[in-house]
């Protein structure tokens, strides 16, 4: 947690929501080795996909936690400490989301399923990044056509 978190933290001071969206995508391939692990029976590959899919997972937190923080600062300047609280309740709400799911595709299908499943959750923020940076880009790109600072 701590290699990810350091390495997470570099790469969100560069670029966040850009450092964020490849963070998710290396998150995506990780589980998706998981799964290939778990199908052909090989704990070697299981334990290397298990490492890997620690360090993805936790490198995205200083990226989310400093764009959000960054956004405070932009919209709501008066409530950085509030807005930060939030986000980490958010990522509260989602283990309690993703346990729920892990809980019901363990129950409905097999524990050896869940990786597919956290993938398509995986994919699903990537598309969220996708869309805010497009976001982003398209409030920025007014900004310079009304010659606003």
């Amino acid at each position: 947690m701590a290699i990810s978190n350091t390495i997470g933290g570099q790469l969100a001071n560069i670029d966040p929501l850009n450092s964020l969206r490849k963070m998710f995508g290396f998150l995506v391939a990780a589980l998706l080795f998981l799964f290939i692990a778990i199908e052909i029976n090989n704990s070697i590959l299981g334990l290397v996909a298990t490492l890997l899919l620690g360090l993805f997972a936790f490198m995205n937190v200083p990226g989310l936690q400093l764009y959000v923080v960054e956004l405070a600062e932009k919209l709501v300047p008066q409530d950085i400490t509030l807005a930060s609280s939030f986000n980490i309740a958010a990522f509260n709400v989602g283990i309690a989301i993703g346990s729920t799911i892990g809980a019901q595709v363990t129950g409905k299908l097999a524990i050896s399923y869940t990786p597919l499943f956290g993938a398509g959750i995986v994919l699903l923020a990537i598309i969220l990044i996708f869309r805010e940076n497009k976001k982003k880009s398209t409030s920025q790109l007014e900004k310079i056509m009304n010659c606003e600072d």
